[in-house]
């Protein structure tokens, strides 16, 4: 088995881990609303070229963005990406970086960013919005923020809300 197929087998309990952990993080996708679906897919797969070349790890996640000059949100797949073994602790600033790189070459509005205490919404123009330092899979929450990933079939997002059953980034690390 290739280590590709091992990490596209990773799902909610290893995003759970990570969170928990309090594990820096970006989330990036290379799909574009007004590109051809094959496209994509080769844009994706490009993506996925880069992040191995970085010795980086990811999941392989999906959602809905509304990108800036749309009428509608479009679906497309995404990565969610940290260090190849939770040990290995990569600089804040240089996975910052690398996601920034990645939006800028994949002509993407935004990035997300997990700093290991808050998750933040980067745009390309360098503003950013704090998304929250909670993980929840809740439909109910979910329901009420302003966008969400997918993981194998699930949706998650981050948020502030004290909800029941949300993970607190970097609750290990308050722990010990």
């Amino acid at each position: 088995m290739k280590l590709s197929d091992i990490l596209d087998e990773s799902g909610p309990s290893r995003i759970i881990k990570h969170i928990h952990d309090g594990m820096p993080f970006i989330m990036v996708s290379a799909y574009r609303a007004d590109k051809d679906h094959a496209t994509n897919l080769r844009r994706h797969d490009r993506m996925k070229h880069i992040i191995h070349g970085l010795l980086l790890s990811y999941i392989k996640t999906e959602g809905e963005y509304h990108e800036v000059g749309a009428d509608a949100p479009s679906a497309e797949q995404s990565f969610f990406i940290m260090p190849m073994r939770e040990h290995d602790r990569i600089p804040n600033d240089r996975l910052l970086a690398i996601g920034e790189k990645l939006m800028h070459a994949f002509d993407q509005d935004t990035i997300v960013y997990g700093d290991g205490e808050t998750v933040w919404l980067i745009a390309n123009d360098g503003s950013k919005d704090k998304l929250g330092n909670r993980l929840t899979f809740r439909p109910e929450i979910i329901d009420t923020l302003d966008g969400f990933s997918k993981v194998k079939g699930r949706k998650f997002s981050y948020t502030n809300a004290d909800v029941p059953s949300a993970r607190v980034y970097g609750q290990q690390q308050q722990i010990a």
